[in-house]
């Protein structure tokens, strides 16, 4: 059976084939344009690690679903 959270990153990962400005992304999805940020020592490639991804980091508690603000960094 499979869990709630791994049909969650199901239904979400993807590869996009271009950054989805202004628009809602995943942790799950990763476009052609990610970069990690220099924080993540182990480079995972998807939005939720990618420099241009905005999922409130400086709040205590992160977002569940970012906003694509490519070419804009949001976090190094």
């Amino acid at each position: 059976m499979i869990g709630h959270d791994n049909v969650r990153i199901m239904q979400h990962s993807e590869d996009l084939t271009e950054p989805p400005r202004n628009k809602n992304v995943h942790p799950y999805q990763c476009c052609p344009m990610f970069r990690t940020r220099k924080v993540n020592s182990d480079p995972i490639r998807d939005c939720f690690f990618c420099k241009y991804a905005y999922f409130g980091l400086e709040n205590k508690v992160a977002l569940d679903v970012g906003i694509c603000r490519y070419p804009e960094v949001q976090v190094e």
